[in-house]
């Protein structure tokens, strides 16, 4: 079955968002990824997961290159796949108490 290009979109879109979110706001199964958030801060490096929107640009790099063609629109594609994740995270925390959301400090 063969995907257009606005579907692929939407589905690494989601993807970027899902990844995003699991590093950045949850402990993932069996605490690993929350160790591996502590290990991360330990070697200087965990700042990269302290805003959902940056990490979402890093995480939308690496699934461009890895899954769509190298063309003249790559770079327009992971800008857009970036700020679909970005606004998905925006609607899921406007739609929240402030006081449910709890962040990794």
């Amino acid at each position: 079955m063969e995907h257009t290009t606005f579907e692929i979109l939407i589905l690494l879109s989601l993807f970027v968002w899902r990844v995003s979110r699991l590093f950045c706001f949850e402990n993932g199964p069996f605490n690993f990824v929350m160790a591996l958030r502590t290990f991360l801060f330990e070697q200087n490096i965990g700042n990269l997961l302290q805003c959902f929107h940056c990490f979402s640009i890093w995480v939308s790099i690496v699934v461009c290159f890895i899954y769509l063609p190298f063309d003249k629109y790559l770079i327009i594609y992971i800008g857009a796949i970036a700020g679909v994740s970005s606004i998905i995270q925006i609607l899921i925390i406007n739609g929240y108490n402030e006081h449910e959301i709890t962040e990794f400090e």
